[in-house]
C-alpha cells in the first residue's frame, strides 16, 4: 500500500494534479463553511424574513450572471481549441468586450427595473 502511494507521488504529473485538486477542494470547503457562517449570522442577527430576501436577491443575481455569460465560456474553449483561431490575435478581447457589453446591458436593465421587482416580489 505504501509503495502504491509512493509511486503516485513520484510521478510529477500526478503530484501536480493531486496538489491542484486538493487546493481547489480546500477552497470549495472554505467557501461552503463561510456561506454556512453567513447564513447563521444573518438569521440570528436579522431573522428568517431578511434571510429570505437576501436569498432571493442572490438567486436573481446568479440568474442574471448566467444570462449575461450566455455560454461564452464554452464557446471560448471551442474557439481556442480550433487551430485556425491561433492566427486571430484579438479574438479573446472581442469575446471579452461582447460579454462585458451584454453583462452591462443586463445589469442596467436590472437596475432600472428594480422598482417593479420591489413592488411585485416583496409585497
Amino acid at each position: 500500500m505504501i509503495q502504491a502511494f509512493k509511486k503516485i507521488w513520484d510521478d510529477s504529473d500526478r503530484k501536480e494534479l493531486l496538489g491542484k485538486s486538493f487546493s481547489f477542494l480546500t477552497i470549495r470547503v472554505l467557501g461552503v463553511l463561510a456561506g454556512y457562517a453567513f447564513t447563521i449570522y444573518i438569521t440570528t442577527k436579522y431573522g428568517a424574513d431578511i434571510f429570505g430576501l437576501i436569498s432571493l436577491c442572490f438567486s436573481i443575481f446568479l440568474f442574471a450572471g448566467i444570462l449575461a455569460r450566455m455560454g461564452t465560456d464554452i464557446n471560448l474553449i471551442n474557439q481556442y481549441a480550433d487551430t485556425h483561431s491561433l492566427q486571430q490575435s484579438g479574438l479573446f478581447y472581442k469575446v471579452v468586450l461582447k460579454t462585458f457589453l451584454a453583462a452591462s446591458i443586463l445589469a442596467c436593465l436590472l437596475y432600472f427595473t428594480r422598482d417593479y421587482y420591489i413592488i411585485h416580489l416583496f409585497n
